[in-house]
């Protein structure tokens, strides 16, 4: 498949669905043997933490690779502390501002997701997640 579709949001706290949101991620065809590893991952402030399942070009900044592929629940301590200590940044798509022209309230969560073609920035990486605002109205 050239045409996932993946995109969620969730509580901050809610650690359990976002590993369970990247096991089926992984799981999505179209990544032949890589399906189910991760070999690394990258810091960005467009997309948040973005992982990977080949090894990009020299054009991707800051990949960090892993010793070895990895599976979703290993590579969870590294999202866990970036979501843990990362801000949330100005929203570059238009789907996790803070909204407070409203009745809603805002509260911290997370969204994990890619773009076209299954992929985020490039075509190696297939899923990105970052922290956002999430809006709870009445």
């Amino acid at each position: 498949m050239n045409n996932p579709i993946f995109n969620v949001n969730g509580k901050i706290g809610d650690r359990k669905t976002l590993l369970q949101l990247l096991e089926i991620r992984c799981r999505q065809d179209g990544y032949g043997d890589y399906s189910k590893t991760i070999l690394g991952y990258s810091i960005s402030e467009k997309y948040g933490i973005v992982l990977y399942w080949a090894k990009p070009g020299s054009d991707v900044d800051g990949f960090v690779p892993f010793p070895y592929k990895m599976a979703a629940e290993s590579v969870m301590p590294i999202i866990n502390s970036f979501l843990d200590d990362k801000d949330i940044t100005n929203d570059t798509d238009g789907c996790d501002e803070r909204y407070d022209d409203g009745d809603v309230s805002n509260s911290q969560g997370w969204r994990i997701y890619c773009n076209e073609w299954g992929h985020v920035g490039c075509w190696e990486a297939f899923v990105a997640i970052k922290k956002v605002w999430l809006w709870s109205g009445k």
